[in-house]
């Protein structure tokens, strides 16, 4: 969230500009205009808030936790626009618990944490679990904004227009609504969830235990020293911004402070240890010529492999046992 926040306050003169030729109607040539962009940002939260609103939500909660998931989700997309790095779970566990405490407040859901089974408590607890990603099970899916990062980081190096990687994108977010999510439910239903050899759909639980605390099951209210952390977090990310933006000599960035897990620190070590070598010995020319492109073919060779491959496992193993284990025992 401190992340998120101060992406906002430290870029705030790039949405003000954003903004300003929204409304003036400008745009460069050959790309979509900034009205058109913002427009649907905008039909897009109108509509979510409507479908939750029929379904019985509170819109006042739904508009808190739409804010802090969006502040979180920024924090996030910042985070790997600077480091490259996929980041763990996408703010589920925060939004719920935000979710729950201003609910409590609005008498949506109850102060101590008992259950509170209404249909307002579960439409605004499911809102929550589902566009935050059900406390990151499926992270890995193209929905998050990883995903969209990592396809834009490739518009200089394949010469390519914003515009053409943002119609890409929009048909895959199309093909995935009409054609994966249909038969990913299909194959739930059909096979039993528990019984799926993948990440994080290996248990029901998983999923049901993002919807039904503070619902129909009671749960732990967060701690008060939570507080006192977010207030913490929101100053030690504000100095080092300031620090990072003020002084040439200060490498440190707020952005690399999710490097403490081994697990990114090692990606990351090896593509700079590539790098360095590669510049060392074969100079920047050669790095620019045919470091870049080999290291972009690479990955759009290895998303195109993934796919059909891990595409016909997941139809083989509808009929027979999976012939690939992916989870937390063996990815």
């Amino acid at each position: 969230l401190a992340l998120g926040i101060w992406t906002i306050v430290m870029g705030y003169n790039t949405y003000k500009e954003s903004i300003s030729k929204a409304l003036s109607k400008t745009s460069e040539t050959g790309e979509y205009s900034d009205s058109l962009l913002w427009g649907g940002f905008a039909v897009t939260i109108l509509v979510w808030l409507a479908i939750w609103v029929i379904f019985g939500a509170n819109v006042i909660l739904l508009l808190i936790s739409l804010i802090v998931w969006l502040v979180y989700t920024l924090g996030i997309t910042a985070v790997h626009g600077y480091s490259g790095t996929w980041v763990s779970v996408y703010g589920a566990g925060t939004t719920r618990m935000v979710t729950w405490a201003s609910g409590s407040y609005l008498g949506v859901y109850h102060i101590d944490g008992t259950a509170a089974n209404t249909k307002t408590a579960w439409a605004n607890m499911a809102a929550t679990a589902i566009t935050a990603d059900m406390g990151g099970v499926i992270q890995q899916n193209t929905h998050q904004t990883w995903a969209y990062t990592s396809t834009y980081a490739l518009v200089d190096s394949t010469k390519c227009r914003d515009k053409d990687i943002f119609n890409a994108q929009l048909l895959g977010i199309l093909l995935t609504a009409l054609i994966a999510m249909p038969f990913g439910l299909w194959v739930a239903f059909g096979t039993g969830v528990g019984k799926l050899k993948a990440w994080g759909l290996g248990s029901g639980a998983n999923i049901t235990g993002w919807q039904i605390p503070f619902v129909v099951s009671n749960s732990t209210p967060p701690a008060g020293y939570n507080l006192y952390q977010a207030i913490l977090a929101f100053i030690l990310v504000g100095v080092l911004m300031f620090l990072r933006a003020k002084f040439a000599w200060f490498f440190f960035s707020p952005y690399a402070m999710f490097f403490y897990s081994g697990m990114w620190l090692l990606n990351a070590g090896i593509a700079l240890v590539i790098k360095l070598i590669f510049l060392k010995v074969l100079g920047v020319k050669s790095y620019e010529e045919m470091g870049v492109p080999l290291a972009v073919g690479f990955l759009i060779g290895l998303t195109l492999f993934a796919t059909i491959v891990m595409g016909l496992n997941a139809i083989i193993s509808l009929f027979v046992a999976s012939p690939i284990s992916v989870g937390p025992t063996g990815a």
